[in-house]
């Protein structure tokens, strides 16, 4: 009997800890993705200052500017892109 409470509480405190570790690393992924957010929407905030920068001084036509309003239609595909990437890695991780 009291072997199968020690085995009993051994098990208990395992799951606990895996438990614990899970909630951990679901933590750290929600704060990944928050602060990805947040450089995604800094990066098209700043181009998007660029770009009325170079409205503003007539130079709209200049191939810089068609570069930059580029770079910002392509920032959404690459957040997704790297969203992937950090997707497979955790999959890769649990597997392992």
């Amino acid at each position: 009997m009291t072997r199968c409470l020690v085995f009993s509480a051994c098990c208990l405190t395992a799951l606990l800890a895996a438990a614990a570790e899970n909630d951990a690393l679901r933590a750290k992924q929600q704060a990944q993705e928050k602060a990805r957010a947040m450089a995604g929407e800094l990066i098209s905030a700043v181009l998007d200052i660029q770009l009325r920068q170079l409205e503003e001084n007539g130079l709209a036509s200049l191939p810089i500017y068609r570069d930059i309003a580029s770079m910002k239609e392509h920032i959404g595909a690459l957040t997704k892109d790297v969203r992937a990437v950090d997707y497979s890695m955790r999959v890769l991780d649990r597997v392992a």
